[in-house]
């Protein structure tokens, strides 16, 4: 789950994303412009918003970056080949 706080700490918006398999957050920044970059990893598939075809499918365990608007709307998301 990610969220999102005004100057004065008061909530302003919260997405939850996740996949049948493990899925890890481990990096998030935000721009000067206010969008909010997520970093991770998944397994199997990981869906970012309520529309099944901005999800991504993996073979076995996968890195992620998707991004939120400002205002918590979906941007974009790419997987992202693991090499070990």
């Amino acid at each position: 789950m990610i969220f999102a706080l005004d100057e004065d700490g008061s909530f302003e918006w919260a997405k939850s994303f996740g996949g049948p398999g493990n899925d890890m957050a481990s990096s998030t920044i935000v721009t000067q412009g206010g969008v909010v970059a997520v970093a991770g990893f998944f397994e199997n598939e990981i869906n970012f918003s309520e529309n099944a075809s901005d999800g991504l499918v993996a073979n076995g365990t996968q890195a992620f970056v998707t991004t939120f608007s400002p205002e918590g709307t979906y941007i974009n998301s790419v997987a992202l080949d693991i090499i070990y």
